[in-house]
């Protein structure tokens, strides 16, 4: 009896031991680590964007944290999120998306460049069954210096500043070219990283719709999708597809909103097409949440020109597509909810519809949406407001003309005037449009610049940090063409200190190529956190990304 008694109290006593081992090891945690924050069922700190040391971060990042459970979203404010570097707090939105179980912090504006920042989520977020983290998580990551950009290639990308990427196909004709492509559509930064989207075409899998990744240095990133890319190729529902990639967009969870379209060929019995719309996580996974398995499709006649944007204000997505019946063209526009569904607030049952051939859009700070293109032989801008609503009094009842002329690129400067690029004539050539669609004549003396050494197109178009303007596209020398990339002062003149009098020309002349002539088109444009300007464009069935410092 003594033994058992004996036994009793030491037993006890272990166990007394254990509980307050177990409480003091869940009671120890610290912060920017999070397998040390995690704590069984309570919440946790999972991941973070971008990840704490990070440095070269771009100045338009938004700053996200993942936990393990789902969070209260009340918990989840400006009080309990912050951004600060060491003058003081950083203004901006705090969110959260209990989908992906996501918080997000999104700067009122730009990032300071070359500055080190501190994100920190306060112990008082708590998951929804009350539990809170227990301790504040902090993490740190720098942005990028600009540097002086002059147009100079930039060496330390790819190989002397280019990246050429191919994939050989099994069939080859006889002037050298195949059927393997990769044609780029769009380019984009996130968490540091160069996203592209274009379509890929192999004769084994016909067309896809095809996402890249690559790092600072121009190598591709094989951490995501399947070696560095994702591809969406096959069946649309139950019947064979091609699918083609208009543009990218991404979202405040650092989530790919792709827009395109897909075709079911002819000689399948069949001529279907559809307006398509997908979504891709970080990793290069297809997000599933959306619309169905991951895509929506708007079952539509002929098509082409899709184009994506989202509303930052309220996370709504706007898809635009040109569809042309009975051989006449009209753009549609449609707003998506966050999860896919057509919002059949906006427009006419979720839909805005006119006549002409939309070719890009863009939103204003005001979720105005604003749209340019071709009308018969005339550049088209038109303006609506965020529910879809033709604003009347934008240029002529809502719409502004320039006569013999195509839009293919719009942006926005600092004022809210409007940039066009596309073709005056046969010139590449850009407009200024002021907020209410009038020509800007303080714009190069009359509110357009053209381009007169050459006939070709304005692809695309941007602004960097201090109003400059940069525009891409191509040339035209007999068989062959040529990239064009020029930067203009912010009063619409050509700014000469910029590569070889404010141009640089690009025949590629380095690169072999297996087709007999050198067709070479950039169709895209951005600014990396440092200021140097990648493009991205092709070359007789080569992606090609080129890099200027």
């Amino acid at each position: 009896m003594y033994n058992l008694i004996v036994m009793k109290v030491y037993f006890a006593l272990g166990a007394t031991i254990f509980t307050a081992a177990l409480l003091l090891l869940l009671n120890f945690t610290g912060c920017g680590h999070p397998l040390t924050q995690f704590q069984g069922d309570l919440p946790a700190v999972i991941s973070v964007s971008p990840i704490d040391g990070a440095t070269d971060i771009e100045t338009s990042a938004t700053i996200h944290a993942t936990f393990n459970n789902t969070m209260d979203p009340s918990s989840i404010n400006s009080a309990n999120f912050s951004l600060s570097t060491s003058a003081g707090a950083i203004a901006g939105i705090v969110s959260y998306d209990a989908t992906s179980k996501t918080a997000s912090f999104t700067p009122s504006s730009l990032l300071p460049s070359n500055e080190t920042f501190t994100a920190s989520l306060s112990a008082n977020i708590k998951d929804t069954a009350g539990n809170g983290l227990g301790s504040s998580y902090i993490w740190h990551f720098s942005t990028a210096g600009l540097i002086t950009v002059t147009g100079t290639p930039d060496t330390t990308f790819g190989t002397n500043g280019v990246v050429d990427y191919y994939i050989d196909s099994p069939i080859i004709f006889a002037d050298g070219a195949d059927l393997g492509t990769e044609r780029t559509n769009s380019i984009a930064f996130s968490s540091g990283k160069i996203i592209l989207t274009g379509t890929r075409y192999d004769f084994i899998v016909g067309h896809s719709m095809s996402i890249w990744r690559f790092d600072k240095d121009g190598s591709l990133d094989k951490s995501f999708g399947s070696n560095g890319e994702s591809n969406y190729s096959g069946k649309l529902g139950s019947t064979l597809s091609s699918f083609y990639s208009g543009s990218i967009d991404i979202d405040d969870n650092g989530r790919l909103l792709i827009a395109g379209e897909s075709f079911i060929d002819e000689i399948l019995g069949s001529s279907e097409t559809n307006v398509v719309a997908w979504r891709y996580n970080t990793n290069g996974l297809i997000d599933g949440s959306f619309g169905t398995n991951g895509i929506v499709a708007i079952s539509a006649e002929t098509i082409g020109h899709t184009k994506i944007a989202l509303n930052s204000a309220d996370n709504k997505i706007n898809l635009m597509e040109t569809i042309t019946t009975n051989l006449l063209n009209k753009t549609f526009i449609w707003r998506l909810s966050d999860n896919g569904i057509i919002d059949q607030s906006f427009g006419t049952q979720g839909v805005s519809s006119f006549p002409a051939s939309g070719e890009v859009f863009t939103l204003d700070s005001s979720g105005n949406i604003i749209v340019t293109g071709i009308n018969g032989k005339d550049l088209i801008i038109r303006k609506f407001n965020s529910n879809g609503v033709l604003l009347n009094t934008f240029g002529n009842i809502g719409t502004a003309v320039y006569l013999n002329a195509r839009g293919r690129a719009i942006a926005l400067d600092s004022s809210g005037n409007i940039l066009i690029a596309g073709t005056a004539g046969n010139n590449p050539a850009v407009w200024r449009y002021t907020s209410n669609g009038s020509l800007d004549p303080s714009f190069n003396n009359g509110g357009i610049y053209t381009y007169s050494k050459s006939t070709g197109s304005a692809k695309a178009i941007m602004l960097d940090n201090d109003g400059r303007i940069y525009f891409t596209g191509y040339l035209i020398a007999g068989n062959n063409c040529k990239m064009i990339l020029q930067r203009l002062n912010p009063d619409g003149s050509l700014d000469a200190g910029f590569g070889n009098n404010g141009e640089i020309i690009s025949d590629l002349s380095t690169l072999p190529t297996a087709g007999q002539y050198r067709r070479i088109f950039a169709n895209s444009l951005a600014l990396d956190s440092s200021g140097r300007i990648l493009v991205g464009g092709d070359f007789n069935g080569s992606m090609i990304i080129w890099r200027f410092k």
